[in-house]
């Protein structure tokens, strides 16, 4: 009997269990309102329970799918909900209509410090309270006094990344010390102690006495498994926020940090000191209201203790992004260094750059705009309706239901799947910064570009961020190479458990420093001095460039790499200068291997083929074995590659990490890049020089004017400020890249884009293995991407004329993650060399210069045949 109650009872349970479940995912089908398809108990967020997909990966994939209409039904596990699609709309809810939907659909718990205050957590009256309070605190004017302490903190961290090797650092635990130590400094005028440890060296105990500012954020901002699993089930069930939002952090690190503003204001207070940070901000804004009721300590505390989560960890979700399209798009990278070095043209060096001179940088704005659109903090906002409003048609075209939303119904606006539409984005899925400058971002439609929201509920701390963000980047981006390092993931996927767009494996990212190159300058000069005086000794006497430019690059690469004499300029047998020939002029065998690689790449791994000889591995591993062994036995320091492979080496102390063989393997490296391409960008820039006498000329008065400006003395940011040096090195690799083209492998499946450029033809698979080929030299001389396209014409790279450029149709180096690797120091030997040989020599092609130039065939670099040939004629 018992038994069969029971099971009734179940019975009954189930019933009831689903036949709720269909009336609450009934409500957009009794309404005629299109949904996708959903599940009962999880509804639309099916992915999101099951931890593969973020709530912002979902909104933008239902966006996407419902191309076409204004808005489409969501079931928020058994909530229905509301996506808009229509900007239009959008715009209505976050401005027109903004009475309607004042608040954002999220509880908080009202006793945490840290959310109590926070305007973008606030609703109803209370938000309008608060945001009236503060808003004076976030002007212009205010930022603008906070930049000092910002510039403090970013000396600060350059120190620090020379504490250790920053190769394979985690982007998040990098940057957030970064936000971290300016939160601690312009709010709370303490030290952090952000830099105290390495990066990954994470707190233990959040219960220890000798809580820092840092540690104490730390836990704040990095939820425990427990705290995880509440706001995944708040997500689900919201009314479940009451109860579970209770002591989700710990009451003595909200004590530490209330005791921290207490003191300082007191101790200011009693020593009649000014800071001129959040704290004064804050305290002034207080003695004005004058009203205890309204604005007291607890406030001050509140809205301080806001900037942890929007100064440090928001920023701090934006800086890693960044860094990341930094490292896969080196060029966009040289073109904010290009702008920096442009910005400080007239600065002294201790100068600090001023918040005009910020605000005044137009293309990293542009790239800051485009990082913003690709990774937009929160992929998706969540509007709460507070006043019924009755939305049009469905879809676009008038048809399909109009709707009144109730009071409480959540309004999801997904950013991501504006910001990725190409309906209002060309080839949204490029990093194109150029779609910000002007002339372009004035045709981007209003309410497409949502990063920071819109209307009275924009992001009060928008400038600050901004200024933050652009801070570090400029500082990282003069003195440091940003590359992705290989352990961050190819598909970058959301975190499936943050309600914020941050990555789900993290970024990985290695800093290159760019002293390193800088270091080198004096040992190029001392090659720029034999080159003068070897070309004493061959005035008005033909010489074939490339054996030239080989000579040069030998003897750069031998002292700049290996600490030896390369004697390219003086013997022909030297030893060194017979190793480079082997490379650039390998044997009938070697090039037999090299295509028997090309064709079958496995084949090269089965039968040991190797394309390099023994010989040569040999002679390069006894130099770099032998050459650092006497360094080290000396005590003897050249600040050269294999010093800092060295330094490298002891600050790793790791030998599964970084070895002997690494070094070896990354010597071979520079030797192939300095050498090879550069010998081959060398030649053809010379003569390309040689043969337009006029761009000869104006270049010479422009590198005379660099001289006579810097009393004769050549540094690295004088060399990167020439505009018409750097217009004509471009051009001369337009025309002669050093590879006539660069091919890839595919590695996992890919689907091409229709055929023709009409998108008529077919969109085939790529199937892993399939060899991928990119015509570089074809893409220079497409007279669709560069007209009169077989004409040197330096201006077509000037300063208004690049920004016309197609991206990616001007490839010298390649692009991305895989760029050059030696494209740095490739760039730096190249114009040196050039400025010294105009500074002292006129330039003439020799008639024994077969024109137009055939490319040798037998040759894999693009080479002339027959060579190319120049008189050099002193001034």
């Amino acid at each position: 009997m018992f038994i069969n109650v029971l099971f009734l009872c179940l019975f009954l349970l189930l019933y009831y269990v689903v036949k709720y479940f269909e009336k609450t995912h009934s409500y957009w089908g009794n309404l005629g309102v299109d949904t996708p398809k959903y599940y009962y108990f999880v509804g639309n967020i099916l992915d999101q329970f099951l931890h593969r997909r973020s709530i912002g990966t979902i909104v933008t994939d239902v966006y996407n799918e419902f191309e076409g209409y204004n808005y489409v039904g969501f079931y928020n596990s058994t909530k229905p909900a509301v996506i808009i699609r229509n900007p239009d709309i959008i715009e209505t809810i976050l401005v027109k209509e903004f009475s309607s939907f004042h608040d954002n659909d999220i509880d908080v718990d009202k006793n945490n410090l840290i959310t109590t205050k926070n305007p973008f957590l606030l609703n109803g009256e209370e938000w309008k309270t608060v945001r009236g309070q503060i808003s004076p605190c976030y002007t212009t004017n205010k930022t603008k006094q906070l930049l000092p302490m910002l510039h403090k903190t970013s000396r600060q961290f350059l120190d620090y990344l020379k504490t250790f090797p920053p190769i394979g650092i985690n982007a998040k635990d990098l940057i957030s010390r970064y936000t971290t130590e300016n939160v601690s400094n312009c709010v709370f005028s303490i030290k952090g102690e952000s830099f105290e440890t390495k990066p990954e060296e994470k707190p233990i105990n959040s219960s220890s006495s000798s809580l820092t500012f840092f540690t104490a954020t730390y836990f704040l901002l990095n939820p425990s498994t427990k705290d995880k699993i509440k706001s995944f089930l708040i997500s689900i069930f919201p009314f479940l926020a009451k109860i579970l939002l209770k002591d989700t952090k710990t009451e003595h690190i909200n004590a530490f940090l209330t005791n921290i503003i207490k003191d300082s204001l007191k101790y200011r207070r009693d020593n009649k000191i000014i800071r001129n940070d959040m704290l004064d901000f804050l305290q002034e804004r207080r003695e004005k209201i004058n009203d205890d009721s309204v604005f007291n300590l607890a406030d001050i505390r509140s809205h301080a203790s806001v900037f942890i989560t929007d100064g440090i960890d928001t920023n701090c979700i934006v800086l890693q992004h960044f860094l990341y399209e930094l490292g896969n798009n080196q060029l966009i990278q040289d073109k904010i260094r290009a702008e920096i070095y442009e910005t400080k043209r007239h600065m002294s060096r201790k100068q600090e750059l001023s918040y005009e001179m910020i605000q005044g940088m137009t293309y990293l704005d542009a790239v800051f705009n485009e990082v913003l659109r690709l990774h937009p903090q929160f992929s998706v906002f969540i509007k709460r309706v507070t006043r019924p409003f009755t939305l049009g048609p469905m879809r676009k075209d008038n048809s399909g239901p109009s709707v009144t939303l109730p009071v409480g119904m959540s309004v999801l606006i997904p950013i991501l799947g504006l910001h990725t539409d190409r309906s209002y984005h060309e080839s949204p899925q490029n990093f194109n910064p150029e779609r910000f400058l002007d002339g372009n971002k004035e045709k981007i439609e209003k309410f497409t570009f949502l990063p920071f929201g819109a209307g009275p509920r924009k992001c009060l701390g928008l400038e600050f961020g901004t200024l933050q963000t652009k801070l570090v980047i400029i500082t990282l981006v003069e003195h440091y190479e940003i590359r992705v390092n290989n352990k961050t993931k190819e598909v970058i996927e959301s975190d499936p458990g943050s309600f914020v767009n941050v990555p789900r494996d993290g970024y990985w990212i290695d800093f290159i420093n760019l002293e390193t190159i800088k270091m080198m300058m004096p040992l190029i000069k001392e090659t720029c001095t034999k080159l003068l005086n070897y070309l004493e000794k061959n005035e008005d006497i033909p010489i074939e460039l490339f054996p030239l430019a080989n000579k040069i690059t030998a003897e750069n690469v031998a002292s700049c790499a290996f600490g030896l004499e390369g004697n390219s300029f003086i013997r022909k047998d030297a030893e060194f200068i017979d190793i480079c020939h082997q490379l650039i002029k390998p044997t009938a065998w070697n090039v037999l291997k090299g295509f028997m690689i090309f064709l079958c790449p496995s084949l090269a791994h089965l039968v040991k083929v190797r394309f390099f000889q023994k010989e040569t591995v040999a002679y390069l591993r006894d130099i770099v074995e032998q050459t650092m062994k006497y360094r080290q036995e000396h005590n003897i320091q050249r600040n050269d590659f294999l010093d800092e492979m060295k330094r490298l080496k002891e600050k790793i102390n790791d030998e599964k990490q970084f070895s002997f063989l690494d070094i070896l393997g990354h010597a071979g490296g520079f030797l192939l890049d300095g050498i090879l391409t550069s010998s081959s960008v060398m030649a053809y820039l010379i003569f390309s020089v040689a043969n337009n006498p006029e761009i000869q000329e104006k270049l010479r008065e422009e590198i005379q004017e660099m001289l006579q400006n810097n009393n004769q003395e050549l540094s690295y940011e004088n060399i990167h400020e020439m505009e018409y040096l750097e217009c004509v090195f471009k051009e001369s690799l337009r025309l002669h890249p050093p590879l006539m083209y660069m091919t890839r492998r595919v590695t996992k499946p890919y689907t091409m884009k229709p055929m023709r450029e009409d998108d008529t033809g077919p969109c085939v698979q790529l199937e892993v293995g399939t060899p991928v080929m990119i015509p570089t030299y074809a893409l220079h001389r497409n007279e669709k991407y560069f007209p009169e396209p077989e004409k040197f014409d330096p201006e077509r790279f000037k300063r208004e004329n690049k920004e016309k450029i197609v991206k990616n149709s001007f490839l010298p180096f390649s692009d991305g993650p895989r760029v050059c690797l030696g494209m740095k120091f490739g760039v730096l030997q190249t114009k040196m060399m050039l400025i010294t040989i105009l500074s002292n020599y006129r330039l003439r092609v020799n008639e024994k210069t077969k024109q137009p130039l055939e490319i040798d065939p037998t040759s894999f670099l693009n080479l002339p045949v027959g060579g190319h040939w120049v008189e050099f004629t002193r001034l």
